[in-house]
C-alpha cells in the first residue's frame, strides 16, 4: 500500500486522507482535480480489497498494511479530514459485523478531532446493463435506456451506511446521482458510469463526481 500525496503544498492546506479499497481508489481520479482549488493536500492509503476496518477480511497483506495505517492514524499527526469508501460486498452476509468493524477502526481516529466522511458505495451493475452499451448498431437513444432496476442495483446492503448510524463519521450518499426513483442508468449525463461488473466506476465519471463530493464535504464542514 504505497502512500502518495497530491494537491496543495501550502502550509495552511487542509490535510485530507483517502482510505479504502479499489472502489475508494476510483474516487481519487475525480478528487485529484479538486485539490488545489480547495487548498487540500490529499494522502492516499489505497489497496485492492483493503477496507478501513478493524478485522481481517482474509487478505493477509491487507491486514498487515491496514494495521500500520491504523497506527499512523492514531499516533501520528492527525488529519483534518479522512474520506473512506469501499465495495458494498464487504462483509458478505454479516453486514452488522462489517459495519462494527468500520466503527471500531474509525472511532479512535474521530476521537482525535478528525472529521470522517464515508462515501456510500455506488450501486452494483449487471452484465446485461454493460452489454447493452456495446450492442452493434445501438444509438444514443437506445444506450440511454441501459441500466438496472433500482431495487436490483441496491439490493446488497452497504455496511458503510450502517456504520455511520453508530459512529461519528458522516455519510455522503451519492445515490441521487446514480439513480432515480426506479432506475439506475449505466450512462449518466452522457458519460459511461461503470467500467466493469465489479462496480468500479469509470475515470471519466469519477471526474464528474469530484466537484459534487468536495462540495458536499465542504458544506458539512461549514454547517
Amino acid at each position: 500500500m504505497k502512500r502518495c500525496t497530491y494537491g496543495s503544498d501550502e502550509e495552511d492546506a487542509l490535510r485530507v486522507a483517502l482510505i479504502g479499497d479499489s472502489h475508494a481508489a476510483m474516487l481519487s481520479v475525480g478528487l485529484a482535480q479538486q485539490l488545489v482549488s480547495n487548498n487540500w493536500s490529499l494522502t492516499t492509503y489505497l489497496g485492492n480489497g483493503c477496507q478501513w476496518q478493524s478485522w481481517s477480511n482474509g487478505d493477509r497483506d491487507c491486514q498487515s498494511e491496514m494495521g500500520r495505517v491504523q497506527e499512523e492514524l492514531t499516533t501520528g499527526e492527525a488529519y483534518d479530514v479522512i474520506i473512506t469508501s469501499a465495495s458494498r460486498e464487504f462483509g458478505g452476509g454479516n453486514k452488522a459485523a462489517a459495519a462494527q468493524a468500520y466503527v471500531d477502526a474509525w472511532e479512535p481516529v474521530a476521537a482525535r478531532g478528525t472529521k470522517i466522511f464515508a462515501i456510500a458505495d455506488n450501486p452494483t451493475v449487471s452484465e446485461d446493463s454493460l452489454a447493452c452499451l456495446t450492442r452493434f448498431g445501438a444509438g444514443a437513444e437506445e444506450i440511454s435506456r441501459c441500466g438496472d432496476n433500482r431495487s436490483r442495483a441496491l439490493a446488497i446492503e452497504d455496511p458503510l451506511v450502517r456504520a455511520t448510524d453508530s459512529s461519528r463519521a458522516e455519510l455522503i450518499d451519492l445515490t441521487d446521482i446514480y439513480c432515480d426513483d426506479d432506475w439506475c442508468p449505466t450512462v449518466i449525463g452522457g458519460v459511461i458510469a461503470y467500467r466493469d461488473t465489479a462496480g468500479h466506476i469509470s475515470g471519466t465519471f469519477s471526474r464528474t463526481l469530484g466537484p459534487i463530493i468536495t462540495e458536499r464535504i465542504v458544506e458539512r464542514m461549514q454547517g
